[in-house]
């Protein structure tokens, strides 16, 4: 019972963490288009760096789905899994694309991110898997 507790009470956290989030975050992104409308190299960076943090997080949270829903079940042992926290969903498709572990739905992402950004998963995304080019 214990251990339903000390959950529970990460639940909540959980809960108020992606409920501010979204309030919170909402507003600044708005307040952030309107501080610098005039600059938009710095919107640029702004947004660019807001995706990455979300492709990030979105990988931890998404893992299991992801891994299951994206990934051969005769070659899941050779597969990176999602929740490296580092690495966006991207980098981690790139791998799996590269080790020829990816299924037919994990294959429609690489060609759909490529097509909306070409060159966005490459063999080059999956060597570099841990040197972000954040833009500095």
């Amino acid at each position: 019972m214990k251990s339903y507790l000390k959950m529970f009470k990460w639940v909540l956290i959980w809960l108020v963490a992606r409920i501010g989030t979204l309030i919170i975050g909402t507003i600044s992104m708005l307040y952030t288009i309107v501080r610098y409308v005039h600059k938009p190299k710095v919107l640029e960076k702004y947004f660019r760096y807001s995706a990455l943090s979300i492709d990030q997080h979105a990988s931890v949270i998404c893992n299991d789905l992801l891994f299951d829903t994206m990934i051969k079940k005769c070659v899941w042992f050779k597969a990176l899994e999602f929740d490296t926290e580092d690495m966006t969903i991207s980098s981690i498709l790139a791998e799996n694309n590269k080790r020829n572990t990816l299924n037919k739905f994990g294959l429609f992402w690489v060609w759909f991110l490529n097509k909306v950004d070409p060159g966005h998963i490459s063999d080059e995304t999956a060597s570099d898997k841990d040197n972000f080019d954040y833009g500095r």
